[in-house]
């Protein structure tokens, strides 16, 4: 559960927009979704595929809502039921709402995809299928770089849901590179560089950014976790 609901969290203390404020962000898109009934989302019991996708889309919701920069704190709060049901579901609801958000990968939203993209690696996660989500990286480069600046900051923290230790070099590489800009970025940076060492040796193309960032900063917190992510490259 945690590494869900972390993620509004540490991107609104980083970005500074702690208070929801929609005027805060430089893009940002209406709230989508309603607030879920306690057990809405743990109401997916049944086989009827139907009824699952309908409760899916419901969590979709929810979860997008409840996590991009201009949520309420009544949208926050909506999420913990229903991150809570997806930790319970069977292997077969997995699978199902994995099949499901895949359907939402093209979405014209760049929230919705990237939402769907890391409920999908976390899925994969809790079934031990990790491996697959290579499949993720080129959407999560695109994220990260895109032209709303909160879009990629919200990208960099859901990002882990589709790193597995084992990343193939063709295919970290290119995340790397979408990772390093954000080494600039003073609302990123620390996020970025904490994200790094995930992909070891595969991130010492970020070498020499992450060095000149050491120096250049006076925040003794950037250096250390600078220092820590140099050690495990």
């Amino acid at each position: 559960m945690f590494r869900r609901m972390s993620i509004p969290v540490v991107a609104l203390a980083v970005l500074g927009c702690g208070n929801g404020d929609p005027m805060d962000s430089p893009q940002a898109d209406p709230p989508i979704g309603t607030p879920a009934e306690p057990a809405a989302a743990a109401a997916i019991a049944g086989r009827d595929p139907t009824q699952s996708n309908a409760a899916y889309e419901h969590m979709l919701e929810v979860i997008v809502a409840g996590t991009k920069p201009d949520s309420t704190e009544e949208q926050f709060d909506a999420l913990e039921p229903v991150v809570a049901a997806a930790e319970q579901f069977s292997e077969e609801q997995r699978r199902g709402y994995i099949r499901f958000l895949q359907t939402k990968i093209d979405a014209s939203s760049p929230w919705v995809r990237m939402k769907a993209a890391a409920e999908i690696g976390w899925q994969r996660q809790e079934l031990g299928e990790s491996s697959k989500s290579t499949d993720l990286i080129p959407l999560f480069c695109e994220l990260l770089s895109h032209e709303d600046p909160w879009v990629g900051y919200a990208a960099l923290q859901d990002v882990e849901s589709i790193l597995t230790g084992s990343t193939p070099h063709s295919h970290a590489e290119p995340l790397v590179k979408a990772i390093v800009p954000l080494i600039d970025d003073a609302k990123a940076d620390y996020a970025a560089i904490k994200i790094l060492p995930r992909l070891g040796p595969h991130a010492k193309a970020a070498l020499p950014k992450l060095r000149r960032a050491e120096l250049r900063s006076d925040d003794e917190t950037l250096k250390t976790a600078v220092s820590e992510a140099i050690s495990k490259i």
